[in-house]
């Protein structure tokens, strides 16, 4: 129950900002970027990142549908591990108890290698 309580507040929190022309500006222009400049920056930085990387996105998402995640992700960072979570594109929201734990367990191995 108390994550259902959690999942609704979230979710009202999300609803209340989007009220916002600015937020969804800000929203807007993050997905932009995200999609143009930012891949030139990194194209143009051709270093790899040395630090372990966790890569989750949602199986139900986009980047499910559209890329090869690890396989990008390997493009950019020598050691990358991760994989898709049964979850939309509000997975933190959704499953954040499972988010946390794979989370946890990928920061503990990490500082022991």
């Amino acid at each position: 129950m108390e994550t259902i309580h959690l999942l609704k507040r979230h979710w009202q929190i999300y609803l209340d900002a989007f009220k916002s022309p600015k937020t969804i500006h800000s929203s807007c222009e993050d997905y932009r970027a995200a999609a143009s400049i930012d891949i030139e920056h990194d194209n143009e930085d051709q270093k790899k990142l040395v630090m372990p990387i966790l890569a989750l996105w949602a199986k139900r998402g986009v980047i499910e549908k559209c890329f090869d995640a690890l396989k990008l992700w390997r493009k950019r960072a020598d050691k990358v591990e991760g994989e898709s979570i049964n979850a939309t594109h509000y997975m933190a929201e959704e499953i954040p108890e499972e988010i946390a734990k794979r989370m946890s367990e990928f920061f503990l191995r990490s500082t022991k290698s």
